[in-house]
């Protein structure tokens, strides 16, 4: 009967409204301290990272944590942290990798990768304007298709010859405009370490922006650098240095104790890990994404 009670009051809880508090042992310490669980993030692409191995997720304890005195103060931020910042000290490595990858792709030596490093924006521009140029062209296409068709109702067939020379001339312009568009380079996400065509179109590039893993990294990124920032600050105005010293719980150094299933040890072991994985990928023999964060 109790048992019974117990699921009842599960499957009723979400209608009710929950008694826990963010202080539960349950609730992910991650959306406490950034807003959101960084196991979503990626889950059902290339990066994803596994599933998160606390139960609890709910945006009214994070309000309340938030607004709360304990906010910065029981060491959630300075956990997510370390997992944000490797996060993304991986994904630098990857684009190294994709960066290299690709020069050797498009035969690129030292000053031929800085001068298109360079370049890249004007690129992009200049596609832009041949897309413009395609289109101004198809657009006297259709005016000379229809001068042809009054050309020879009229009877004016020479002069409906010419057009047509004339027509057959501007597709042959729309087609080296767009053979010149098709010879593309190459070019690696700072931010995802996605491979982008340096000129593509203005959809692709915008489908790319707000594409999931280029989101996620992105928050991630911008996170790491606003918490850094947070913590010189803090740390600088009470006199314990941006490095460490400071005994308050979340500020004695860039390690705490994980709340998420371990502490220092499994810290240990993933940089132990990512040693590994670094050797083993200067072999040649590191393939596909770094899974050491699936839980």
């Amino acid at each position: 009967m109790d048992a019974q009670r117990k699921l009842l009051e599960e499957l009723m809880n979400p209608l009710l409204g929950t008694t826990k508090t963010y202080k539960d042992p349950q609730m992910c310490i991650y959306q406490l301290a950034s807003g959101y669980c960084p196991y979503d993030l990626f889950t059902n692409t290339k990066c994803d990272i596994g599933v998160c191995d606390k139960k609890l997720h709910d945006e009214k304890l994070v309000a309340a944590y938030q607004a709360s005195p304990d906010r910065y103060h029981l060491g959630h931020e300075q956990q997510f942290y370390n997992l944000a910042n490797r996060l993304v000290q991986d994904m630098d490595r990857t684009v190294r990798r994709q960066k290299e990858k690709v020069n050797v792709q498009m035969g690129l030596d030292e000053a031929g990768q800085q001068a298109y490093g360079g370049v890249a924006d004007a690129m992009k521009n200049e596609d832009d304007e041949k897309e413009e140029r395609v289109a101004m062209l198809e657009g006297q296409i259709k005016e000379h298709l229809a001068q042809i068709m009054e050309l020879g109702n009229a009877g004016s067939v020479d002069r409906a010859i010419d057009m047509w020379v004339t027509v057959e001339l501007l597709k042959q312009n729309i087609e080296a405009i767009r053979n010149a568009t098709n010879n593309r380079r190459l070019v690696v996400c700072e931010i995802c370490s996605a491979t982008l065509v340096a000129n593509d179109s203005t959809q692709r590039m915008q489908d790319h922006i707000t594409g999931k893993q280029h989101v996620g990294y992105k928050k991630l990124r911008e996170w790491v650098k606003d918490w850094e920032n947070r913590r010189s600050s803090l740390l600088g105005a009470s006199g314990g240095g941006p490095g460490g010293g400071d005994s308050r719980p979340g500020w004695g150094g860039p390690r705490g104790r994980d709340d998420h299933g371990g502490g220092n040890r499994r810290d240990d072991r993933r940089d132990h890990e990512r040693r590994d994985y670094d050797r083993r990928d200067d072999r040649g023999g590191g393939g596909g994404y770094d899974r050491r964060y699936r839980r």
